[in-house]
């Protein structure tokens, strides 16, 4: 067999390894990809309630409660093929809700996010290092699945940043009077 029929046999192989490569990529990406966000979040657990806090270009926040006594947050992205998680979704136990009347049960996702749940009567105002969280009101979401979670006078709080969060101060505030209730310290290497 001459060096030209040996270079073609290569090429022929090497073009055909790339199609069978290119072919499991694509089938394995539009498999996991879906048209909304939440529903890239329930093919990774579809246990979760899933709780959407905003989309941005390709990027959307939603947080999540599971099993009535696990809660997370994850960002969920817009690919090639449609919406996608990246891998499994982390949970952290609830607890008591009486416990959440203070700041102390905070969670850092990564340096530049920190998100909690606080109860209040009121819509309270929480700072992040002199910075306003955002706030969902859960009792005004419409899903029946969180009337069995029992979180009345329950707000999921977030603060996200372009810049990494240094450590400070967590501050919950009466949004009336302006009178701080609360103050926590902030450590962004909390787990």
């Amino acid at each position: 067999m001459g060096k030209l029929a040996q270079a073609k046999i290569s090429v022929a192989f090497f073009v055909i390894l790339i199609v069978v490569v290119g072919l499991n990529w694509f089938n394995s990406e539009k498999s996991r990809s879906f048209t909304e966000p939440e529903m890239a979040i329930l093919d990774v657990d579809q246990d979760a309630v899933v709780i959407p806090a905003y989309t941005k270009s390709n990027v959307s926040l939603n947080f999540f409660i599971k099993d009535k006594d696990k809660f997370g947050a994850t960002f969920v992205e817009h690919g090639i093929f449609g919406w996608k998680t990246h891998g499994n979704l982390l949970y952290n136990e609830i607890g008591d809700v009486r416990d959440y009347e203070t700041l102390e049960k905070y969670r850092v996702h990564d340096e530049y996010f920190v998100y909690g749940l606080i109860r209040a009567d009121e819509k309270p105002q929480i700072l992040v290092n002199g910075n306003e969280a955002d706030l969902i009101n859960l009792e005004t979401l419409d899903e029946p699945k969180l009337k069995d979670v029992k979180l009345e006078n329950m707000y999921i709080w977030y603060f996200e940043s372009a810049m990494p969060i240094a450590d400070g101060k967590l501050e919950l505030k009466d949004k009336k009077t302006g009178e701080i209730i609360n103050t926590t310290k902030l450590d962004m290497k909390k787990k």
